[in-house]
């Protein structure tokens, strides 16, 4: 899982997490629906005066943005 980094994080810092898209949503039989796994991607924007910070990832159906707080 993601480690949240502290207020020192810089655009182009590499990122792990597993998306939400992943995790929250499960299908008609309670199962998660898409791919669970951990992604590798790639600080685009950080936001200090309101903590927060944008990780972008490619994989293979696209590409996949997940905004953090710090």
């Amino acid at each position: 899982m993601q480690s949240v980094p502290d207020e020192n994080i810089e655009v182009g810092d590499s990122f792990s997490w597993i998306p939400s898209a992943f995790t929250e949503f499960s299908g008609a039989a309670g199962t998660l629906l898409g791919a669970a796994g951990e992604l590798h991607g790639v600080v685009i924007q950080v936001n200090r005066e309101h903590r927060w910070f944008r990780v972008e990832a490619r994989c293979p159906g696209g590409t996949i943005r997940e905004t953090f707080k710090f």
